[in-house]
């Protein structure tokens, strides 16, 4: 599924091929980068504590991380309350 920050970034590298990108579009820029990375170490984190409750063989741990890691997938800008995975 293609975030909207990816896809605004696909935007700006074409809008970028054509003509010189104006303050705006280059702020543009360095906001979808900082999202993507947010999104990529979450992402990376959940994963990480999946693999550490599948180490563990605790099943419903690992459950609640896949959830967490679906709704990250479905809307990476949802704020959590709580840290992901956390009991």
């Amino acid at each position: 599924m293609v975030k909207s920050f990816h896809a605004r970034l696909a935007e700006l590298y074409t809008i970028n091929k054509r003509r010189e990108m104006s303050c705006a579009e280059l702020a543009e820029i360095d906001h979808c980068l900082q999202q993507n990375a947010k999104y990529v170490h979450e992402l990376a984190y959940l994963e990480n504590l999946s693999i550490m409750a599948s180490m563990t063989s605790d099943v419903d741990w690992q459950h609640e991380i896949c959830r967490d890691i679906d709704d990250l997938m479905l809307d990476p800008h949802a704020s959590k309350t709580k840290k992901p995975g956390s009991r």
